[in-house]
Protein backbone atom coordinates (compact mmCIF):
# COMPACT_ATOMS: atom_id res chain seq x y z
CA UNK A 1 0.00 0.00 0.00
CA UNK A 2 1.61 3.44 -0.79
CA UNK A 3 -1.06 5.28 0.40
CA UNK A 4 -0.32 8.49 2.45
CA UNK A 5 -3.36 10.02 3.22
CA UNK A 6 -6.67 8.51 5.13
CA UNK A 7 -9.90 10.70 4.57
CA UNK A 8 -13.11 9.47 6.33
CA UNK A 9 -16.45 10.11 4.34
CA UNK A 10 -19.96 11.15 5.44
CA UNK A 11 -22.15 8.08 4.85
CA UNK A 12 -24.71 10.06 3.40
CA UNK A 13 -22.72 11.28 0.75
CA UNK A 14 -21.50 7.75 -0.07
CA UNK A 15 -18.31 6.59 -1.79
CA UNK A 16 -18.27 8.64 -4.86
CA UNK A 17 -19.30 11.81 -3.04
CA UNK A 18 -16.05 11.56 -1.40
CA UNK A 19 -14.13 10.15 -3.65
CA UNK A 20 -15.33 13.42 -5.94
CA UNK A 21 -14.35 15.69 -3.13
CA UNK A 22 -10.95 14.32 -2.55
CA UNK A 23 -9.78 14.87 -6.31
CA UNK A 24 -11.48 18.27 -6.11
CA UNK A 25 -9.55 19.37 -2.96
CA UNK A 26 -6.50 17.49 -4.19
CA UNK A 27 -6.42 19.23 -7.63
CA UNK A 28 -6.90 22.82 -6.40
CA UNK A 29 -4.05 22.51 -4.03
CA UNK A 30 -1.95 20.79 -6.75
CA UNK A 31 -2.28 17.13 -7.39
CA UNK A 32 -4.36 16.12 -10.52
CA UNK A 33 -3.18 12.76 -10.51
CA UNK A 34 -4.16 11.48 -7.10
CA UNK A 35 -5.24 7.39 -6.42
CA UNK A 36 -8.03 6.39 -4.44
CA UNK A 37 -9.09 3.13 -2.96
CA UNK A 38 -11.59 2.29 -0.52
CA UNK A 39 -9.75 0.85 2.69
CA UNK A 40 -13.00 -0.03 4.51
CA UNK A 41 -16.26 1.72 3.92
CA UNK A 42 -16.01 5.42 5.14
CA UNK A 43 -12.14 5.80 4.57
CA UNK A 44 -10.56 6.20 1.49
CA UNK A 45 -6.37 5.30 0.87
CA UNK A 46 -5.31 8.38 -1.09
CA UNK A 47 -1.62 8.06 -2.69
CA UNK A 48 -0.82 11.78 -3.36
CA UNK A 49 2.36 13.24 -4.69
CA UNK A 50 1.97 16.47 -2.52
CA UNK A 51 3.16 16.20 1.13
CA UNK A 52 0.34 14.47 3.32
CA UNK A 53 0.85 17.01 6.28
CA UNK A 54 0.59 19.96 4.03
CA UNK A 55 -2.15 18.69 2.17
CA UNK A 56 -4.06 18.39 5.60
CA UNK A 57 -2.88 21.96 6.46
CA UNK A 58 -4.24 23.29 3.01
CA UNK A 59 -7.68 21.05 3.90
CA UNK A 60 -7.81 23.05 7.45
CA UNK A 61 -7.42 26.38 5.38
CA UNK A 62 -9.71 25.71 2.62
CA UNK A 63 -12.49 24.51 5.25
CA UNK A 64 -11.72 28.03 7.86
CA UNK A 65 -11.70 30.68 4.42
CA UNK A 66 -15.23 28.31 3.14
CA UNK A 67 -17.31 26.03 5.29
CA UNK A 68 -19.31 25.03 2.76
CA UNK A 69 -16.06 23.60 0.41
CA UNK A 70 -16.16 20.27 2.22
CA UNK A 71 -19.81 18.45 1.83
CA UNK A 72 -18.91 14.61 1.84
CA UNK A 73 -15.28 14.27 3.70
CA UNK A 74 -14.96 14.50 7.76
CA UNK A 75 -11.45 13.73 8.54
CA UNK A 76 -7.81 13.92 6.62
CA UNK A 77 -5.08 11.70 8.61
CA UNK A 78 -1.18 11.42 7.00
CA UNK A 79 0.34 7.68 7.06
CA UNK A 80 3.73 7.50 7.45
CA UNK A 81 3.98 3.51 7.17
CA UNK A 82 2.28 0.37 6.16
CA UNK A 83 3.25 -2.99 7.41
CA UNK A 84 1.51 -6.05 7.88
CA UNK A 85 -0.98 -6.31 10.52
CA UNK A 86 1.22 -8.03 13.34
CA UNK A 87 2.19 -7.18 16.72
CA UNK A 88 5.90 -7.86 15.34
CA UNK A 89 5.56 -5.46 12.34
CA UNK A 90 4.06 -2.75 14.41
CA UNK A 91 7.02 -2.91 16.77
CA UNK A 92 9.36 -2.66 14.06
CA UNK A 93 8.18 0.53 12.75
CA UNK A 94 8.24 2.06 16.27
CA UNK A 95 11.75 0.59 16.49
CA UNK A 96 12.89 1.85 13.79
CA UNK A 97 10.86 4.65 13.03
CA UNK A 98 9.39 6.16 15.39
CA UNK A 99 11.20 6.09 18.96
CA UNK A 100 13.51 8.04 18.96
CA UNK A 101 11.37 10.96 17.40
CA UNK A 102 9.84 10.56 21.38
CA UNK A 103 11.99 12.19 24.17
CA UNK A 104 11.70 11.44 27.71
CA UNK A 105 10.13 15.00 28.56
CA UNK A 106 7.22 14.04 25.51
CA UNK A 107 3.53 13.58 26.57
CA UNK A 108 2.29 11.15 24.19
CA UNK A 109 -0.83 9.23 23.87
CA UNK A 110 -1.25 5.92 21.89
CA UNK A 111 -4.45 5.40 19.33
CA UNK A 112 -5.46 1.99 18.21
CA UNK A 113 -8.00 2.25 15.44
CA UNK A 114 -9.29 -1.50 14.29
CA UNK A 115 -11.75 -1.40 11.19
CA UNK A 116 -11.00 -4.68 10.62
CA UNK A 117 -8.57 -7.85 11.68
CA UNK A 118 -7.57 -9.99 14.06
CA UNK A 119 -5.43 -7.81 16.66
CA UNK A 120 -6.09 -6.45 19.68
CA UNK A 121 -6.11 -3.10 21.31
CA UNK A 122 -4.39 -4.06 24.69
CA UNK A 123 -1.47 -6.46 22.96
CA UNK A 124 -1.10 -3.73 20.41
CA UNK A 125 -0.77 -0.71 22.79
CA UNK A 126 1.24 -2.69 25.55
CA UNK A 127 3.55 -3.78 23.07
CA UNK A 128 4.36 -0.23 21.49
CA UNK A 129 4.36 1.83 24.46
CA UNK A 130 7.41 -0.82 25.54
CA UNK A 131 9.54 0.67 23.76
CA UNK A 132 8.75 4.84 24.15
CA UNK A 133 10.46 6.93 26.74
CA UNK A 134 8.26 10.01 27.02
CA UNK A 135 5.01 9.92 29.47
CA UNK A 136 1.89 8.56 28.39
CA UNK A 137 -0.89 11.24 28.47
CA UNK A 138 -4.33 10.42 26.81
CA UNK A 139 -5.58 13.81 27.67
CA UNK A 140 -3.16 16.62 26.03
CA UNK A 141 -0.67 15.00 24.12
CA UNK A 142 2.35 16.19 22.45
CA UNK A 143 2.47 13.66 19.98
CA UNK A 144 0.36 11.05 18.81
CA UNK A 145 1.41 7.43 17.45
CA UNK A 146 -2.06 6.40 16.19
CA UNK A 147 -2.32 2.28 14.79
CA UNK A 148 -5.09 2.29 12.25
CA UNK A 149 -5.91 -1.83 11.30
CA UNK A 150 -7.60 -2.67 7.76
CA UNK A 151 -7.65 -6.39 8.05
CA UNK A 152 -4.12 -7.87 7.12
CA UNK A 153 -2.58 -4.51 6.98
CA UNK A 154 -2.20 -1.44 9.69
CA UNK A 155 -1.01 2.31 9.24
CA UNK A 156 1.58 3.58 11.69
CA UNK A 157 1.69 7.09 12.19
CA UNK A 158 3.25 9.82 14.36
CA UNK A 159 1.26 12.84 14.49
CA UNK A 160 1.06 16.42 16.63
CA UNK A 161 -2.61 16.82 17.38
CA UNK A 162 -2.40 19.83 14.58
CA UNK A 163 -1.43 16.86 11.63
CA UNK A 164 -5.40 15.71 11.53
CA UNK A 165 -8.27 17.49 10.56
CA UNK A 166 -11.18 17.08 11.68
CA UNK A 167 -14.69 18.75 10.46
CA UNK A 168 -16.15 17.64 13.87
CA UNK A 169 -13.56 19.34 16.05
CA UNK A 170 -12.90 22.22 14.29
Amino acid sequence: MDVNLLVSYDPKAGYMGGKNEIHDVLTKIGDQKSVQELLVPGIIGVKTKLDARQVVEDVRELFLADPLSLNSTLKWVPVDAWCDASVQEIVKIVKDDVKDLITSDDLYAVEFIKHRGELHHDEVVDAVVSWIKGKVNLERPQKIIRIELFDKKASVTLLRPKDVFSIAKT
